[in-house]
């Protein structure tokens, strides 16, 4: 890797402030209620948890084989997921037992609703560093489709056991919205730690773009349906926390399908006929991606607010 090809990876982990720059936004929206504590730290594990499920899917998208850097760089990020779910789940039960983080004991988590998703996320994320701390040493040992499964596992845990898996075909729509959402973030993120050189850029990028426009599709569609679930009235849209969060949601949902659509006119040709740089290329994947942390953390903050 060169000194500037490394420098510019770097700005990914501006990805980290964008996010809770999303979930700063929806605190404002949401005033003087607002997402729980917990999403502080649950902002940071969905961007851990997309980028592992994003690295195990670059094989699937012509990408080279991860080298050991690049399966370090996923234990560290899977461990930096268990870590903030851990973090996440225990901030959540100082907030409904009323205690400080400090005076919440093990008593009083385990016997607090919601702590137990948490847990079984945590424990998917650990066992995810495992793999992956196995993966560098023997790499015929670990198929990066176990590793994408477990990833999954525990980015749907907690959301379908929330409030809206309680309603009728609820769960199913936020399976599909988080896979669809984790899957083209993290999968854009991974390609840019991973992908080298033009031809790089020129082999992945069709597939990925391929498989993200029925992915965006998919995201769009049960959006749509989960937010007609949640919502008993237009009004709540700018009556309610939830509801504004929601629309600055949907906001910058839209400004993200405009980047997308402009990436697929414009990037994806000159990519595929290698008439852009590796670095153009790279920056381009950046910029989506700090895009999609904003959102992100939006959607993090509405996953901890009351509907109404």
């Amino acid at each position: 890797m060169t000194t500037a090809g490394a420098a510019r990876r770097e700005w990914l982990l501006v990805a980290v402030p964008a996010v809770w720059l999303g979930l700063l936004l929806a605190w404002a929206l949401a005033r003087p209620a607002g997402p729980e504590a917990e999403s502080i730290a649950g902002a940071v594990a969905l961007l851990a948890g997309m980028t592992v499920l994003g690295l195990s899917t670059v094989k699937l998208l012509g990408g080279e084989e991860l080298t050991p850097p690049v399966l370090r760089l996923a234990s560290v990020l899977a461990a930096v997921w268990a870590v903030s779910l851990l973090v996440g789940a225990w901030l959540g039960a100082a907030e409904r037992t009323g205690l400080a983080p400090r005076e919440v004991g093990i008593n009083d988590f385990f016997r607090v609703n919601g702590t137990t998703a948490g847990l079984i996320a945590a424990m998917c994320a650990l066992a995810v560093t495992l793999f992956c701390a196995v993966w560098i040493r023997y790499p015929s040992l670990i198929a990066p489709e176990a590793v994408g499964a477990l990833a999954a596992l525990g980015l749907l845990i907690g959301p379908v056991t929330g409030h809206l898996g309680q309603l009728t075909g609820g769960a199913l729509l936020i399976a599909v919205h988080v896979l669809a959402a984790s899957w083209w973030c993290g999968s854009l993120a991974a390609l840019a730690l991973t992908v080298r050189g033009r031809k790089g850029w020129a082999t992945v990028l069709p597939v990925f773009s391929r498989y993200a426009q029925w992915l965006v599709l998919a995201l769009i569609v049960s959006g749509v349906v989960a937010a007609l679930l949640e919502l008993d009235s237009i009004s709540e849209v700018w009556s309610t926390g939830y509801g504004r969060i929601l629309l600055a949601k949907s906001v910058g949902m839209v400004a993200l399908l405009a980047v997308a659509a402009d990436q697929r006119r414009r990037w994806l040709p000159s990519a595929h006929t290698h008439r852009i740089s590796e670095q153009a290329s790279l920056r381009r994947a950046i910029v989506e991606v700090l895009l999609m942390a904003v959102v992100i953390g939006l959607a993090a903050g509405l996953g901890t607010t009351a509907p109404s």
